[in-house]
């Protein structure tokens, strides 16, 4: 069965509207609002949205989910922008999982879970093993494109450092602890680290041995 984390507190959807019976659901609000709700029966739960880092709190629901079903599908519907870092990190961990993430529980997550509901085995005989490996990869790339919107054309820069980029479009630290923690931030420390290694080796950016940043 597929899985749903809905983000109530920035997401709010009436209940009759959860599909409960489609999914496995993981409810997302914040302590105040938890306190007033009917806990759902198993396999659904409750999580308290903590007052910081409620992004965080969500991946690492969909983080320990991917740890024991790293073929998990599993939908996210959350309006938070730091969250697209974090899925699009355990996409790149967990290959032969699907995520979508979408801001509003609407048609395109009802239409993923239902799909994610369909037999695996698509073909309606015993398929080859070529016919295997195709389909493996044509669900991976889908799997992908949900994270990524469109794939960057040949040579183009990749999309960790896209992110990279997007996150200091803004902001640009002139030394690397300050760097660190801008990108730590807006990801979190591992990421953060991949992140500014990816610049480096893209020539995107200089650090010397005073650790000043130039930026290129």
């Amino acid at each position: 069965m597929p899985h749903l984390l809905l983000d109530l507190a920035k997401s709010p959807a009436p209940k009759r509207k959860i599909p409960f019976a489609h999914a496995k659901v993981g409810l997302f609000a914040t302590f105040k609002a938890a306190k007033r709700m009917i806990t759902p029966e198993e396999p659904h739960g409750i999580y308290v949205l903590p007052r910081k880092k409620a992004a965080r709190s969500i991946a690492q629901a969909a983080a320990d989910i991917l740890q024991h079903q790293p073929q998990a599908q599993i939908a996210i519907v959350s309006p938070r922008k730091k969250l697209r870092p974090y899925l699009h990190q355990l996409q790149i961990k967990y290959p032969q999982a699907r995520l979508l993430h979408k801001k509003k529980l609407g048609k395109a997550v009802r239409r993923f879970l239902k799909q994610a509901r369909q037999p695996e085995n698509p073909f309606g005989e015993a398929p080859s093993e070529q016919r295997l490996i195709e389909y493996t990869a044509q669900t991976v790339q889908q799997a992908v494109a949900q994270i990524i919107p469109s794939a960057p054309p040949a040579g183009a820069e990749s999309a960790l450092i896209a992110t990279a980029l997007a996150l200091l479009k803004k902001n640009h630290p002139k030394k690397k602890q300050d760097l660190l923690r801008l990108l730590t931030e807006r990801s979190n420390p591992e990421l953060a680290q991949e992140m500014l290694a990816e610049l480096q080796s893209a020539g995107k950016i200089h650090i010397d041995a005073a650790e000043n940043v130039r930026y290129r």
